[in-house]
């Protein structure tokens, strides 16, 4: 008789819509009687209500993802700078040839020698840099982020 009276007051202890957690995963039914349901594995919970940040979270209600990638609008705003080495100082070889008589062609740089085409070179020339900018990326959109978490049974009172 005693541990009928004491099932009873722990069932009334448990009444329906209570949660059981526990590391055991023995059954809440077999401990107080009454009906359980196990709930949905990988969940954690969230008080109902309204959160300092305006989000409303009504009893039921289930939400949230396990993994996110990120997409560039969900990084910062940021950029990209840099300058390019400055090497390139260079000069360019001309190979003169033979000059044009007749007025048909258009002009072009010659001198000959008897020893044939003289090579000429342009002035050095070609030191320099360059800086460069990338166009901004992201916006800083927030992403969801999965909660430290350790992992227990859970059941709901349903009867």
């Amino acid at each position: 008789m005693f541990q009928q009276v004491l099932k009873q007051a722990i069932l009334a202890a448990h009444p329906v819509g209570s949660i059981y957690e526990s590391t055991s995963d023995q059954s809440p039914a077999d401990l107080f009687g009454g009906t359980w349901e196990a709930m949905n594995p990988g969940r954690v919970l969230v008080s109902a209500g309204t959160a300092s940040t305006g989000t409303v979270y009504n009893a039921g209600d289930k939400g949230g993802e396990e993994a996110t990638g990120l997409s560039i609008a969900n990084l910062p705003p940021h950029s990209f700078s840099g300058t390019t080495s400055d090497d390139g100082l260079h000069e360019h070889n001309i190979m003169a040839g033979q000059a044009w008589s007749s007025g048909a062609q258009p002009a072009r740089l010659s001198y000959r020698d008897n020893n044939g085409p003289t090579n000429f070179k342009t002035n050095a020339a070609g030191l320099h840099h360059h800086t460069f900018t990338t166009n901004t990326l992201g916006s800083g959109v927030k992403h969801n982020n999965m909660m430290p978490y350790e992992v227990i049974h859970r059941w709901k009172r349903i009867a």
